[in-house]
């Protein structure tokens, strides 16, 4: 007998990152214990990254029902410039990197939150 189980996720594939993987591993294997699963996730939008081969985890016949949300990703859209700034605007002393950084200001491991002096 087949039990079923919800599973809410907003990263699901096609979308791409770290986050993806749990949720499509879960639902890759979870059959093979008899669980049916059931995603609720997100349309796809602003979110920036994508994998297609990551939709090979999604065994045939799952039921993926995706619905609209408000992304902040999308709110970045409405800042000028498109929320898209270098690492020398958001980080003093990094003059000359040029790379985009997200829209939130905060990489990981920039050090904020920690007394640089002492760590």
């Amino acid at each position: 007998m087949s039990r079923r189980v919800l599973m809410l996720a907003y990263f699901f594939p096609p979308l791409g990152g770290g986050g993806v993987q749990r949720t499509s591993k879960f639902v890759k294997y979870l059959p093979d214990s008899g669980w049916t699963p059931v995603v609720v996730t997100v349309k796809e939008g602003a979110y920036w990254v994508a994998d297609g081969t990551l939709a090979g985890d999604v065994p045939a016949g799952v039921e993926v029902v995706r619905t609209s949300s408000l992304s902040p990703f999308r709110v970045l859209r409405w800042i000028p410039g498109g929320g898209k700034r270098t690492r020398s605007e958001v980080l003093p002393g990094t003059a000359g990197a040029s790379e985009p950084t997200s829209g939130s200001g905060v990489r990981p491991g920039d050090g904020r939150g920690v007394d640089r002096e002492t760590a």
